[in-house]
């Protein structure tokens, strides 16, 4: 079947040929759930066929456009904001090609949201504009077709429920983080006294994994190795040897990663162990209090 559509409004200089992966990148679309796991996936995709950026945000928009359901819509927004993240902090097309798209497909599922959707996605227009992931142009142009003259208050959560704890880590380095102290408290343990301990640095090395996650760039370089015409003998002394060296270096870099999330899970379980003393110490300190409280209301009815 022949699943090209027309070019959806907004992406300009886009080759009107058929792209081999559209009914592929479809279907994975059709698939994309709320998890952080699916997005990135997806994400990582879209980045490796960078080369076809354009072809990509096209249908992307498309499907964008038909989706009936404005939490579906987000879901692909959602989509949108972690390859152009990626993107432009790579220095690949996709952040571009995605952005030209967003006059369009922004302001028709801003207009079919809840006011709930709409914020989150009024908060994702903002932390765009605030990381200069689209030129300050294209939001002017954005807001304005929303209706809308500011940024929103900071409030709206901008990455799917299931994964707000990872806000960080899918956006990057943040460019405004929350003081030390605001961090340890929204990890549960407070800044000091409660035993729950600071989550920044935790925090810190998951965005710094997250960011130098190695598969897509070992899958990028995998794909220039011959191994057939090795295996046939067909390659040259030189392409082999290169061959060889790159993949030692692969695994080289690829154990190293392993090593360094296998003890970040362990550092996580340990936070883990923490913050549920610290909340078996807050209950029974609640309890207490309820405790006194009771006391002292019988007191005052003797």
């Amino acid at each position: 079947d022949d699943t090209s559509t027309a070019l959806a409004p907004g992406l300009s200089g886009s080759s009107t040929m058929p792209w081999s992966k559209e009914k592929d990148f479809r279907e994975k679309l059709s698939k994309l759930s709320e998890s952080q796991q699916s997005i990135q996936t997806l994400s990582h995709w879209v980045a490796f066929h960078k080369a076809n950026a354009a072809h990509a945000a096209n249908v992307w928009a498309d499907e964008a456009q038909r989706a009936a359901d404005p939490h579906r819509q987000l879901l692909l927004v959602y989509l949108a904001n972690d390859v152009m993240q990626n993107s432009r902090r790579k220095g690949t097309p996709c952040a571009d090609a995605f952005a030209s798209q967003m006059a369009t497909v922004l302001p028709a599922a801003h207009a079919a949201a809840t006011p709930t959707v709409r914020a989150k996605l009024e908060r994702l227009l903002s932390i765009w504009e605030e990381r200069a992931v689209m030129p300050a142009p294209q939001v002017a142009e954005v807001r304005a077709a929303l209706g809308g003259e500011g940024p929103p208050p900071a409030s709206a959560p901008a990455v799917p429920p299931d994964s707000q704890q990872a806000a960080g880590l899918q956006a990057g380095a943040q460019q405004k983080r929350p003081r030390p102290a605001d961090d340890a408290g929204a990890g549960g343990g407070g800044g000091g006294g409660g035993g729950g301990g600071s989550t920044v640095p935790l925090l810190q090395a998951l965005e710094r994994l997250t960011d130098d996650s190695s598969l897509d760039v070992v899958a990028a370089e995998r794909d220039k190795v011959d191994v057939v015409a090795i295996e046939r003998g067909e390659a040259a002394p030189a392409e082999v040897a290169a061959a060889t060296s790159l993949l030692a270096g692969q695994r080289k870099r690829l154990a190293t990663e392993l090593e360094q999330r296998r003890q970040l899970i362990l550092a996580l379980a340990a936070a883990c162990e923490a913050q549920h003393a610290c909340c078996a110490k807050l209950q029974a300190s609640a309890g207490e209090a309820e405790a006194l409280v009771a006391r002292i209301e019988a007191w005052q009815g003797a």
